[in-house]
């Protein structure tokens, strides 16, 4: 059995990596756990004065848990291990950190693609789990 470690956030990067997971190793009876990392809320956009409602943290457990659902349904008839996690910090940190105490065969991801000022500011998350992770890291696009 392959255990598989897919970062999801419920954008098209994340469902295309879920899909290149399905692809790979959804012929056998393997391991999926689906990771949902809630982080922080950072203004990458300018630098004027912005104003925002910030959803609570039972909203954001419920979004997460949506999501969760949402991309585990991908496995219906395909696996009986699918394991659903959510955790709470910077998301390229929760992923290594994760993939540290779990110990997958893989972890694969999409790409968010950041580009110019966001990137220099945030960082991209694949990029610094490719660069940290002590497992084989896959980047779909």
């Amino acid at each position: 059995m392959i255990k598989i470690l897919i970062p999801v956030d419920g954008s098209e990067h994340s469902r295309k990596a879920v899909n290149e997971a399905k692809k790979l190793f959804g012929d056998s009876n393997n391991e999926f756990t689906l990771l949902n990392v809630q982080g922080y809320i950072a203004d990458t956009e300018g630098f004027g004065l912005h104003y925002t409602r910030i959803p609570n943290q039972e909203e954001l457990e419920k979004m997460a848990d949506n999501v969760l659902e949402d991309m585990a349904s991908e496995f219906k008839g395909l696996s009986d291990s699918i394991n659903k996690k959510i955790l709470w910090g910077d998301p390229a940190d929760q992923i290594v950190d994760f993939a540290d105490e779990i110990k997958p065969d893989y972890i694969i991801m999409g790409s968010l693609g950041l580009t110019g000022l966001k990137k220099f500011l945030v960082g991209s998350v694949s990029n610094k789990v490719v660069n940290h992770a002590n497992t084989t890291v896959m980047v779909v696009k």
